[in-house]
């Protein structure tokens, strides 16, 4: 996740110059990022959080962001994987809905 987080947020323009101009280990980080990296995402949606019962709300961007992130750390691997994680997570960080409560 080093390189996500070093290159997220960079304009592809000044990544594509880093890339061409820079050391084999920069170039080959880079080549990293925009060929499989960047387009790494949970296979847990949002529709899957309401889906367990939780409330809409900011807490999705916060637990479906963890979860990313640990998908780039492996510290994840797989579908079950990542929704025992995001039970986890939903436990410590958002309310369940009111249908969820009875």
């Amino acid at each position: 996740s080093r390189i996500v987080r070093l290159c997220e947020g960079v304009k592809p323009e000044i990544l594509a110059i880093a890339w061409a101009a820079g050391p084999r280990s920069v170039a080959s980080s880079i080549g990293l990022y925009f060929n499989q990296l960047r387009g790494i995402r949970p296979s847990v949606t949002g529709e899957t959080l309401r889906m367990m019962g939780l409330r809409p709300g900011p807490c999705y961007a916060e637990i479906l962001s963890k979860l990313r992130w640990a998908l780039l750390d492996g510290r994840v691997r797989g579908e079950v994987a990542e929704l025992r994680l995001a039970r986890r997570l939903s436990c410590e960080n958002a309310p369940l809905t009111p249908e969820a409560d009875d």
